[in-house]
């Protein structure tokens, strides 16, 4: 799939570490999935990748301080819940605001940009791309 310009959707390390051994471009990656780890975030800026799928901003304050560390702009695309019951089984819901995925643009978001505006060492490092 590499050798016919594919991109890829990674969830972990293991996984960017496999599409980069078998030829993916890594601005091709968009790293996706919930709890990724300071090591995880690290590697993913350092090769270059498309963007980070943003799960909560918790994650978001996790991805600017390692790409602060390294003196990288991290982008990113925010996942957002849309608070919308898609009328799907329970197990397989993730667009409720109970569900774990995706941030609330409503609330969670503009509460982190007004408090990182605030500040008067207005440091520029995200890149955002909300698709």
């Amino acid at each position: 799939m590499a050798r016919l310009g594919s991109g890829f959707d990674i969830v972990s390390q293991g996984e960017l570490e496999r599409v980069l051994a078998a030829g993916g471009e890594p601005s091709k990656v968009v790293f996706s999935g919930v709890a990724k780890s300071h090591s995880e975030i690290q590697r993913a800026l350092e090769v270059g990748i498309r963007c980070f799928n943003i799960e909560s901003i918790a994650e978001l304050h996790r991805i600017n301080e390692v790409a602060g560390q390294l003196g990288k702009i991290a982008p990113i695309s925010l996942r957002v819940n849309p608070d919308v019951d898609a009328h799907t089984h329970p197990y397989i819901s993730t667009g409720l605001k109970e569900n774990k995925f995706g941030v609330s643009v409503t609330n969670e978001v503009n509460k982190y940009w007004e408090k990182r505006y605030e500040k008067k060492h207005r440091r520029k490092t995200y890149c955002v791309k909300v698709r």
